[in-house]
């Protein structure tokens, strides 16, 4: 399969891409060499484009969802009292007995800490 594989390989050479001067809305940052052309033209603009993402991803409305996932038992015993009172003030209405949610999870945050094989 591999019989007609040479050495030395082919090199690849990478190049500029053209820059128009007819594009309107988005012309590329001039650069003096390749490498400055890709970290302005594709990097710099990937990377903004990703945090932005994740800026809209996890933005501060989410964080009780967020806070949520501390009610699994491995992660339970991370759960501050700062965390837990954001949990119960965004959850309070969808509880079936509010006032026994913050004496439920502190039993269950004593077992999974006394007790860290317990089920």
């Amino acid at each position: 399969m591999y019989k007609q594989w040479r050495w030395p390989a082919p090199l690849v050479t990478s190049t500029k891409k053209w820059i128009t001067v007819k594009q309107q809305h988005r012309g590329n940052v001039p650069a003096d060499s390749i490498a400055e052309h890709f970290r302005q033209n594709l990097v710099l603009r990937f990377i903004d484009h990703v945090s932005k993402e994740l800026r809209a991803r996890f933005a501060e409305s989410s964080e009780p969802a967020l806070v949520a996932g501390f009610l699994v038992p491995k992660a339970l015993p991370q759960l501050t009292e700062e965390r837990e009172k954001l949990l119960l003030s965004r959850y309070r209405e969808d509880l079936h007995q509010p006032e026994a949610a913050e004496q439920e999870i502190h039993r269950w945050k004593h077992i999974f800490t006394c007790y860290p094989g317990h089920p």
